[in-house]
């Protein structure tokens, strides 16, 4: 589905639209600079906690509007005890993986776009940066004019979303709100209770 979004592939059936133009007819460069992704395994590169932070930023962030962020998505703390703090020079390998998950929100937050796409930003994390990364989405779920689309199996992530599509081997099965897919009692809900 991400890959369909984002222009990889065609859909053979259907379209996509954004901003009520179909996908296939905007050009991949477009496409990418209206996009914020947050993937499961987020890129950090191998330069200083700023740099990281600003990569893909629109416009020049200032220190607060850092700050502001990387406090919103739980990592200010973190690159606080860093030597050097935000200075530091950092590699994927000195991050655990919840870090580099709350970093690349902190990127998300920094430069908004008209739709963000989130992959499992909470995949394999422990309950404490799955909390973080929680806050992060209510920031990022706050922003006006925005859409979020997110895939996730842990369902606690995204009953907070307009539209929630359960998937079942490439089909959507139900949507709805949170509320509405429990008191139809079907997939969604069926999922719910095995993770209650």
């Amino acid at each position: 589905m991400i890959q369909l979004l984002l222009g990889h592939y065609v859909p053979q059936d259907g379209q996509i639209l954004l901003d009520g133009v179909d996908l296939t007819k905007l050009s991949r460069s477009y496409v990418r600079s209206v996009c914020s992704i947050v993937s499961q395994s987020p890129a950090i590169f191998d330069a200083t906690v700023i740099e990281n932070l600003l990569y893909g930023a629109d416009g020049n962030p200032n220190m607060e509007d850092v700050k502001a962020a990387c406090i919103a998505a739980g990592i200010d703390e973190v690159i606080s005890q860093l030597p050097g703090g935000y200075d530091c020079h950092i590699r994927d390998d000195r991050l655990s993986g919840g870090q580099r998950a709350r970093l690349a929100l902190a990127r998300a937050l920094l430069s908004p776009r008209p739709v963000t796409v989130l992959d499992e930003p909470t995949a394999a994390l422990d309950k404490e940066s799955e909390c973080h990364i929680s806050r992060a989405l209510d920031q990022l779920v706050s922003r006006k004019g925005g859409t979020i689309v997110m895939v996730a199996h842990r369902l606690s992530t995204v009953v907070r979303f307009d539209n929630i599509a359960a998937i079942y081997r490439g089909r959507v099965l139900e949507q709805g709100r949170h509320d509405e897919l429990l008191e139809k009692g079907g997939y969604y809900a069926h999922l719910w209770s095995l993770q209650g």
